[in-house]
């Protein structure tokens, strides 16, 4: 059995997505119109859905929407880590905030009808943003080709009958008081050195609270994503797709854990790529 050390690396960028009415300042001829009004500011704190702390170095930007649909986009440093201060025109708007994982972004829970008044600032428009959860912890039953392990039911010696390929992941830190999702970025072929396009289902166990529950999941055709934000992926081999986490899997003492292990199914000839990085969680 083969282990990695542990990772929890995540780069979260927090974005406040803001749409309302801005005003328009129409210019005529050579007379400059009309001094604009001062422009308003929305701030607040932006805590993780995880930990519940403020979180670590969020950057801002709001893209403002006016009444002819014309977008602008401002960005802002950060006060304080957590906070966020936007200038904007006066307006009402609809605030949200993401982390950025993999190339995909998971947005937080939106407050809408913020109004923002000329050289006031509309102050506490706090935002959950959704935390990602990486594995500390790794381990395989697959034939190591760096950096995978191929589930491809090559038995080790002193297998038990009908001993099938597994792979498995550690999580702590979850929130089990909020929404799970687990994100799946496989590799999927039809044998040793075969080819792209092909799909699977196997066999996912949660073990955490309660002993092992699984369920089977169905991983698309390989080459369906693009194989991009991703260590090193044969072309077109890659598949992703995502499964609800029932909270209740979540341990409560102690407190945050889950542990998921990946399966092939019995009858099954497709072989399956893993790696460390292959499963995250998002706590919404």
């Amino acid at each position: 059995m083969i282990w990695y050390g542990n990772i929890r690396s995540v780069q979260m960028l927090c974005v406040v997505m803001l749409v309302g009415a801005a005003l328009l300042l129409a210019g005529c001829g050579g007379d400059t119109g009309p001094a604009a009004a001062p422009q308003g500011t929305i701030s607040g704190i932006t805590d993780d859905a995880a930990t519940g702390d403020p979180t670590a170095e969020p950057t801002v930007i709001a893209v403002a929407q006016n009444e002819v649909r014309s977008t602008q986009t401002l960005t802002t440093a950060q006060a304080s880590p957590g906070a966020y201060t936007i200038s904007v025109p006066p307006g009402t708007y609809a605030i949200q905030c993401y982390v950025e994982h993999k190339g995909e972004q998971y947005f937080g829970d939106k407050i809408e009808g913020v109004v923002v008044r000329s050289g006031e600032d509309t102050s506490g428009q706090d935002l959950t943003a959704p935390s990602v959860i990486t594995a500390h912890t790794y381990s395989s039953d697959g034939d190591f080709i760096d950096p995978w392990h191929w589930l491809r039911d090559n038995y080790p010696p002193g297998s038990p009958p009908g001993w099938l390929d597994s792979s498995h992941w550690e999580f702590s830190g979850i929130n089990r008081d909020r929404d799970i999702t687990a994100h799946f970025w496989m590799l999927v072929t039809d044998q040793a050195n075969g080819g792209a396009g092909y799909d699977t289902t196997v066999s996912v166990s949660y073990t955490g609270n309660h002993g092992p529950t699984a369920v089977n999941l169905y991983l698309p055709p390989s080459g369906s994503p693009p194989d991009q934000q991703y260590p090193p992926f044969p072309e077109g081999y890659a598949t992703r797709t995502t499964q609800e986490v029932n909270q209740n899997y979540v341990t409560d003492d102690p407190p945050g854990d889950l542990y998921i292990s990946v399966a092939r199914i019995q009858g099954n000839t497709e072989h399956v790529g893993t790696c460390q990085e292959s499963i995250w969680l998002v706590n919404y």
